[in-house]
């Protein structure tokens, strides 16, 4: 490492000093692990472009136009069917985009999953847990292949995430949502659904974790 660079103190309050020289400073969350504490006191500008993996930083590549449109739709889609859903059952439903899921605080362990549908939170800081959470969504990108399918799959299921989709896109349009959902009293998840427009052309009809039908129409790009 060249000698011009500094590797910066591991403590919150000196990370964010406005008078650091960034270009030629290493911050501590890029070589050393991030706990929850110094997680909180970051700014909001790069807690928005990470996920946390054991105290890992994991920098997020910018979403594709098709992986926006795809979350767009399906969020807004989603939100709808879980308001009617928690106003016939006097609950406070969530659903946000690109919003942190908090799966562990030690070793620091978060997702951001492009759809989460999660119980009210108290504050804007706070984040949902897995606890909290009905259902998450992740749109297949080339480069989060192996993640979405494989990595997440294990790790949602393990936290005792009780509904996720995963959703893949081809030539401009959404291709395919497959539905994983956790049997009782189980940390492995099964496929309760795979909807196509070819196979499943009347849209997407789940009964949990709330009633959902969407109309394939409904995410066109």
């Amino acid at each position: 490492m060249s000698d011009e660079y500094t590797e910066h103190p591991m403590t919150a309050e000196l990370a964010w000093n406005e008078d650091v020289d960034w270009e030629r400073t290493i911050p501590f969350w890029l070589t050393q692990s991030l706990t929850a504490e110094q997680w909180e006191a970051m700014p909001e500008q790069i807690c928005r472009r990470i996920e946390v993996v054991d105290g890992h930083v994991i920098f997020m590549q910018s979403p594709t136009y098709d992986h926006q449109s795809a979350s767009l739709g399906l969020a807004y889609a989603i939100r709808r069917d879980a308001r009617v859903y928690a106003t016939s059952n006097e609950l406070c439903l969530q659903t946000t985009q690109d919003f942190d899921l908090r799966i562990d605080n030690s070793p620091l362990h978060h997702r951001k999953p492009d759809v989460i549908v999660h119980d009210c939170l108290r504050d804007q800081r706070s984040r949902p847990r897995p606890s909290d959470t009905y259902l998450v969504v992740e749109i297949v990108s080339p480069s989060s292949r192996v993640t979405d399918k494989i990595e997440k799959l294990a790790v949602y299921a393990e936290a005792g995430v009780p509904h996720y989709w995963i959703v893949e896109t081809r030539n401009g349009a959404i291709s395919s949502v497959t539905w994983y959902a956790l049997p009782e009293d189980d940390k492995r998840y099964e496929v309760r659904a795979c909807w196509t427009p070819a196979e499943t052309p009347e849209g997407i009809r789940a009964s949990e974790p709330f009633p959902v039908r969407i109309a394939w129409d409904e995410l066109a790009f």
